[in-house]
């Protein structure tokens, strides 16, 4: 009944052998991957900084601009003479136009598009960079995410990211010099590398000695850090300066760093015009051109003013990260004190220095220059969300279930302020449907009659409209007798009798900018592109006019309209108004005719608007074409007569297809919107 036990050798073995574990699914998986982890720390490292570096790459692309823009004053310039590889205004920018040149070669979009994407980079790489930096100051790899990620979708880097702009390029490079010191100080921990120096200290020396001087080539202010990394050099090691092996290589390249420079010269005396009129091919020039460019900007301010530049400094930090980022900056900034007192003072030098230099600048667009500052507070406040989240961890760790609590509250403290920045400023910087630049000028080139004179602004403020021939060698015939003027000249015009038209003759541009039209002529609207309500630098609307010395005939009082309005603007009555069609391409135009009856002359102005939402692109315009005073007072009486106006409405090409109501309404605020017609947009 029983079975007897077997007395052989291997049959004791069996009996006594314990029992197999039995496979659990995904554990091996789990203990190979703990493995990677804990074994090759260094691989973990470079794939989250990339897995951080796609993420805020793919939101920067998604909202990028595709060409051209208003946003920043010298975007359109940097795009073009990155494509010409001509000179930018002062400092010159020759490694932001050489790296700008590089992106035009890529096989997406237009070339602006492609520059645009460089400044995306930028700061992706940036963001890398900032992951490694705070990994190098040994916080955990979590909180080093949060940090880079909180930084990259702060409002001002977002800004910056989507647009053809130095200052994304730039904070690269800012980055990579910082990364490679920090390197370079962790190395001479070593007592035999401190006394006598090695390969691996001559190469990081040298490496971040010619990536600072390099990045003068996007920001000349980048100089300005040599006083931190001085200190620092010399509270690391002191001896470097008695190692030429280290310390001649590393001024040499420096210096070649600087040399790109002489690429400003080269091409003036190539015959390369300088939207400047400082000639960078003499000395004096030279300097004038780079380290001493806008003298009228710096130190602009009396001392007693630096308390109200400090307060719109705090101002700017607060926009980006908030006050609670701010005071957990400082607790971060405290900490780093008492972890890495070197490194500290290092950051704090840094960050004075520039925070002073430009608290104490003046400049219509003055966040962006603080974007490097930004950035190292950004290493501080990485810095104290690991103190809030091990401050967490401590009076939770003797509770059951503590551990638990501890990591989901840390959860929420990495997560929900990355989430805040990409919720409030996502829809603030989404650029991608911002066509309104390219649809008006490629309508403009298409407009203009044979052998037309167009008038603009000269140097940086005119390369929208040089873009397209500059680039693209668009309408070779029509002449814009500002391309190739310095900044601030004024265009004179042919007077061979050509047609004559200007992208704004009514003096939206300030003095020393404004196109320099005849005195008397008349500016006709042909052309209105609607635009999206943001920061359009220097102007309010994208308008062709036709410039005409004799007035045209605005009253018309036979004229019926097709479409009744009837909007009453305080004085001003719409009648109505007229479309040649209701069916139109996205980027192509209708023409509109638009009946008014005055009583006396409004001020508020009408809105035009093409789609629903408080985002859709809108064009603002004065009753009667904006010259009916003028008209009232030396033509013709225009008070009880129909005036007509007519000009052709650019449909902006990224209007979503389908019907679309073209909307009217006074620009006062709160005024309800008449509808005109139900566009088709195809």
């Amino acid at each position: 009944m029983f079975a007897t036990r077997s007395s052989s050798p291997g049959a004791l073995m069996a009996v006594q052998a314990p029992a197999m574990r039995p496979a659990v699914p995904g554990l091996a998986l789990r203990e190979r991957v703990a493995a990677a982890w804990k074994g090759h720390p260094r691989r973990v490292d470079a794939a989250i900084a990339g897995a951080v570096g796609l993420l805020v790459f793919a939101v920067y692309n998604a909202t990028l601009t595709p060409s051209l823009s208003y946003v920043s004053p010298d975007g359109n310039e940097l795009a073009t003479t990155s494509y010409t590889l001509g000179l930018a205004h002062p400092t010159g920018y020759p490694l932001y136009t050489w790296l700008g040149k590089a992106f035009t070669f890529l096989p997406v979009g237009d070339v602006a598009h492609r520059v645009n994407l460089l400044s995306a980079v930028g700061a992706s790489g940036a963001c890398v960079l900032l992951y490694a930096i705070c990994r190098e100051l040994a916080l955990p790899r979590a909180v080093a995410a949060f940090g880079a990620l909180f930084f990259g979708f702060s409002t001002t880097t977002w800004s910056q990211a989507t647009i053809s702009e130095v200052y994304a390029p730039n904070l690269f490079f800012v980055a990579l010099a910082l990364y490679l010191m920090l390197l370079w100080g962790r190395r001479q921990r070593n007592p035999e590398v401190a006394l006598h120096g090695d390969l691996g200290s001559t190469i990081l020396f040298g490496a971040w000695a010619f990536t600072l001087a390099a990045s003068t080539g996007t920001h000349m202010s980048n100089l300005g850090f040599l006083p931190g990394y001085g200190v620092y050099i010399l509270m690391v090691n002191w001896r470097v300066l008695k190692q030429p092996l280290v310390l001649v290589p590393g001024l040499a390249l420096f210096a070649l760093g600087l040399m790109q420079f002489l690429w400003l010269p080269i091409r003036t005396v190539m015959g390369e015009p300088a939207p400047d009129p400082i000639n960078p091919a003499t000395f004096e020039g030279f300097l004038n051109y780079t380290i001493n460019a806008f003298p009228q900007f710096k130190w602009a301010f009396p001392m007693e003013l630096l308390p109200d530049r400090f307060i719109l400094y705090a101002t700017l930090v607060r926009w980006n990260f908030g006050l609670p980022g701010i005071l957990v900056g400082f607790a971060g900034a405290a900490g780093l004190a008492l972890r890495r007192p070197r490194t500290f003072i290092l950051l704090a030098l840094m960050w004075g220095v520039h925070t002073v230099f430009f608290m104490e600048y003046r400049a219509m667009d003055i966040d962006v220059f603080f974007i490097p500052a930004h950035f190292l507070f950004a290493v501080a406040i990485a810095s104290g969300v690991w103190l809030v989240i091990r401050g967490i961890r401590r009076p939770l760790a003797r509770v059951p279930a503590g551990g638990v609590i501890a990591g989901g509250l840390a959860l929420l403290v990495l997560v929900l302020p990355v989430r805040a920045q990409l919720r409030y400023n996502y829809a603030t910087h989404d650029q991608s449907d911002h066509t309104e630049i390219n649809d008006f000028y490629e309508n403009v080139y298409e407009m203009l009659p044979e052998g037309a004179v167009l008038l603009g602004s000269a140097g940086v403020f005119g390369y929208d409209m040089f873009y397209y021939q500059y680039v693209y060698d668009v309408r070779p015939d029509v002449t814009i007798p500002s391309a190739g003027l310095a900044f601030g000249q004024r265009a004179s015009w042919p007077t061979d009798g050509r047609p004559r038209y200007s992208v704004d003759p009514s003096g939206a541009w300030p003095t020393r900018f404004r196109p320099s039209a005849e005195a008397g002529e008349w500016g006709i609207p042909v052309l209105v592109t609607p635009a999206h309500d943001r920061k359009l630098w220097l102007r309010r609307d994208l308008v062709l006019y036709r410039l005409s010395s004799t007035p045209p005939n605005l009253i018309d009082d036979e004229a019926t309209p097709g479409i009744a309005l009837n909007l009453s603007l305080d004085g001003v009555t719409l009648v109505g108004a007229d479309l040649d069609t209701t069916t139109v391409r996205a980027g192509e135009t209708v023409k509109l005719r638009l009946y008014w009856r005055f009583e006396r002359f409004a001020q508020a102005g009408i809105i035009l608007q093409v789609g629903e939402g408080d985002d859709s692109p809108i064009a603002r315009r004065q009753p009667g074409a904006g010259l009916v005073e003028r008209y009232d007072r030396e033509v013709a009486p225009v008070r009880g007569h129909t005036v007509v106006e007519e000009f052709e409405l650019v449909i902006l090409s990224s209007t979503p297809r389908g019907v679309q109501p073209l909307t009217i309404r006074s620009a006062e605020e709160g005024a309800t919107p008449l509808t005109v017609a139900n566009l088709k947009v195809e």
